[in-house]
């Protein structure tokens, strides 16, 4: 029984730390959006080329999140 809990725990703190590295990496994103967003707002020139480059990063963006062992898995929390 001792290693069915202990390899629980194991698979718990892995998914945790998955999440939190999948969060983290949406961050990033956000960040980067956010500084395309600002950089075509001061330059009137980047517009075309920032909207190009945003469509890039959401779909990239939408590609991470949605692949990878935390995207169908409940959060370990909701469990509790």
């Amino acid at each position: 029984m001792y290693g069915y809990r202990r390899a629980e725990a194991h698979r718990l703190q892995n998914e945790i730390l998955s999440q939190e590295l999948s969060h983290r990496i949406k961050n990033i994103f956000a960040i980067v959006s956010g500084l395309i967003s600002l950089t075509a707002r001061a330059n009137e020139a980047f517009g075309e080329a920032s909207r190009d480059l945003l469509g890039r990063i959401s779909r990239w963006g939408a590609r991470t999140n949605s692949s990878g062992p935390t995207a169908k898995s409940p959060s370990p929390r909701a469990r509790k």
